[in-house]
């Protein structure tokens, strides 16, 4: 799967995801059968986030499902002082 993108200030980019790399390394990935997989990817789009720019907020409705292939993503909870990588 290619995808283009907007790099961090970068121009526009464009990432290569193999479905078979994926598979065989996705903690996630790797249960579902190689066919699955590809058809997952072909309706699926890589999106780049920033380092502090948000995905999602607490209590917004999103009809997404989000992986995180590579870096990692911080989790903020409302009412807490400190925020939790996953």
């Amino acid at each position: 799967m290619r995808q283009k993108f907007k790099g961090a200030g970068e121009g526009e980019s464009s990432i290569y995801v193999s479905h078979v790399v994926l598979h065989a390394k996705h903690p996630i990935f790797m249960k579902l059968d190689i066919d699955t997989l590809k058809s997952i990817l072909s309706e699926s789009s890589i999106i780049y986030l920033n380092k502090d720019q948000v995905l999602y907020r607490n209590g917004s409705q999103d009809n997404f499902v989000y992986f995180v292939l590579f870096g990692k993503l911080g989790l903020v909870l409302p009412g807490l002082d400190a925020s939790v990588d996953s």
